[in-house]
């Protein structure tokens, strides 16, 4: 019986998947993205929602580096003379919006993708020299309630399933249960 099920099969009544402020437009900003460093974060819901991020790069065509912090440690730690004038897309941590600040003003278009707590103003900047940032989150006052519960790897998948709808595959929906499962320890 499971052979009958493919990686492509797509449940009749799957979840809903929602749609949080800051999608409406990600697949426009990703593509116009040069090389992106994929920020992972380094635990299970983080290193699955980077390896989203970089699937779905690959399926775009688009050429990306990544990183992971060492030694566990959480968090943007990278300085910024390693980003500046660089694409980001950071998942699984908090990018505060004074940070999303200083990232666009040293010439970063920022991409974050994320499930924790960051205060209720949704924050998209832009700088001066039209570089810009968003952060997608789940946690916001304004998205749906029932959207509270997700993983970072949950907003990831459910963000790039608003811009592709054929990433909803029962593989991503199964390692989205495992974030789920690491991310309550």
């Amino acid at each position: 019986m499971l052979s009958m099920v493919s990686d492509g099969y797509k449940l009749e009544k799957a979840k809903k998947i929602h749609k949080f402020r800051g999608t409406e437009d990600l697949l426009e900003r990703v593509m116009e993205m040069e090389e992106p460093i994929v920020y992972f974060d380094p635990d299970v819901d983080g290193i699955i929602s980077g390896l989203f991020v970089a699937e779905w790069l690959k399926k775009l065509g688009k050429k990306f580096k990544w990183y992971i912090n060492t030694n566990r440690e959480h968090g943007w730690t990278l300085p910024y003379n390693r980003v500046s004038g660089k694409d980001v897309i950071a998942v699984d941590f908090i990018i505060e919006s004074w940070r999303m600040v200083e990232l666009t003003d040293i010439g970063c278009n920022v991409v974050s993708m994320d499930h924790h707590e960051n205060g209720d103003n949704f924050i998209e900047v832009e700088s001066d020299h039209g570089t810009r940032g968003v952060v997608i989150n789940n946690q916001y006052a304004f998205e749906d309630e029932d959207s509270r519960y997700l993983s970072g790897a949950g907003v990831v998948f459910e963000s790039i399933c608003n811009a592709d709808p054929e990433f909803n595959t029962l593989t991503n929906r199964a390692l989205v249960g495992i974030t789920l499962l690491s991310d309550i320890r």
